[in-house]
């Protein structure tokens, strides 16, 4: 956990990076520090397969980056 709280370091689950699933589903962003990570080239690709799919649409909303996923009800990220 850094300063603010947040988790850092990488959860697989069943042998599979959730954050890289979680970008690929549209559902997360890459952080500019993830070009640093021996991870940041699946990071990439995910990104970019979840944007050529059109998976969610995303809104600033009061200052808060907010994501809508046509599957899911709004997250905040």
């Amino acid at each position: 956990m850094d300063k603010g709280g947040n988790f850092i370091g990488w959860l697989y689950i069943d042998g599979v990076n959730l954050s890289v699933s979680l970008v690929e589903e549209g559902l997360a962003k890459v952080h500019f520090t993830a070009e640093r990570s021996s991870h940041f080239k699946a990071l990439q690709h995910a990104e970019t397969k979840a944007k050529d799919s059109k998976l969610n649409v995303s809104i600033v909303v009061n200052g808060n980056y907010t994501v809508v996923h046509k599957n899911m009800p709004l997250l905040l990220v």
